[in-house]
């Protein structure tokens, strides 16, 4: 229902906080917000891959003010460069997903030296807290469910479309 971390513009991100957490001081929410853009640095790191699946109400859910939502809509169309980013339409054949809590798989590269890799983690991100989950039966039950997502989102193209419509939907 909400724009992964890394895709998020400082505003989106700011808006999402206030709405969370009304009385944290500014100067609380600025480190947070400069922490945050600190880590959207590595979309720009060589090798680093990212791919974000997309449920369509994430276009049209209003975070903040109808500014936010364009600015932030204009910012995935920018980041399409360096993210694969792909949505599930409301009339995705199969709801997939949608019984999943937001999940981000990661996989890491081997290790310089030794050219040991460490194994996948999935962390589910929740309203009591977040987990990582490593064991290897969990793991695949997130990176089956992403597969089963892949499936029913749209091509690269067709959500850079549907992009570009809620865009215009937010600057009307």
């Amino acid at each position: 229902t909400l724009v992964p971390g890394l895709l998020q513009t400082r505003e989106y991100r700011r808006a999402i906080t206030w709405a969370t957490s009304p009385d944290t001081p500014s100067k609380e929410v600025d480190r947070m917000l400069d922490m945050a853009a600190k880590r959207q640095s590595i979309l720009d790191r060589e090798g680093f891959r990212f791919e974000a699946l997309l449920a369509e109400g994430v276009l049209h859910y209003q975070v903040g003010n109808p500014e936010i939502m364009a600015a932030q809509i204009q910012s995935l169309l920018e980041k399409c460069e360096q993210a694969e980013i792909r949505v599930v339409p409301f009339r995705a054949k199969n709801p997939c997903g949608l019984i999943a809590s937001p999940f981000v798989l990661f996989s890491f590269p081997p290790l310089l030296t030794s050219k040991l890799q460490e194994p996948p983690v999935a962390y589910v991100e929740g309203l009591a807290g977040d987990l990582y989950l490593e064991r290897r039966t969990e793991v695949s039950m997130y990176s089956q469910e992403a597969e089963k997502i892949r499936h029913v989102a749209l091509s690269r193209s067709a959500s850079k479309n549907l992009m570009l419509r809620a865009l215009k939907e937010w600057q009307a």
